[in-house]
């Protein structure tokens, strides 16, 4: 599971940061557990997240879908990692 943003890195520093370093709980399949969010930076899989959200998302055009993909988008991309 990846978690994105539309606004550029920059602004997310402190929110970013405090989603790193921060103990989370989230319900994934087989039900709650303890998760990392660390940042995806391996650019192959950034690729494929983009072509996933543009096969989804893709009919309602580039308006919507241009600013949750491509290398702007990919500096905010975090990952869900199970504990």
């Amino acid at each position: 599971m990846f978690l994105s943003s539309v606004s550029s890195p920059a602004p997310l520093e402190g929110l970013r940061a405090g989603l790193l370093i921060a103990p989370r709980r989230h319900t994934l399949a087989g039900g709650p557990k303890d998760v990392a969010l660390l940042p995806e930076d391996d650019p192959a899989v950034n690729h494929r997240i983009d072509e996933a959200y543009r096969g989804k998302y893709g009919r309602y055009g580039d308006r919507y879908v241009g600013p949750l993909v491509g290398t702007g988008a990919h500096g905010t991309t975090l990952k869900r990692v199970p504990r």
